[in-house]
């Protein structure tokens, strides 16, 4: 059941990753708020970070078995 949920965490994380990453290479525009633009280097940042939690999901789901 572990396995199962580690696996299905790699995926979310994965996704997120390339979410964000189309954002970045897309120069896609983001306004919280109607006033406040997110930089596009904040998804920068959050695609290196859901992509290392997802690879970390992923090697914890391999170790399990």
């Amino acid at each position: 059941m572990k396995n199962t949920a580690l696996k299905t965490a790699g995926v979310f994380f994965a996704f997120l990753a390339v979410v964000q990453a189309v954002r970045f290479f897309k120069h896609v525009t983001i306004v919280a708020g109607g006033t406040t633009q997110i930089p596009l280097w904040v998804s920068a940042i959050a695609a290196v970070i859901t992509l290392l939690l997802a690879v970390w999901m992923f090697s914890a789901a391999r170790a399990k078995n």
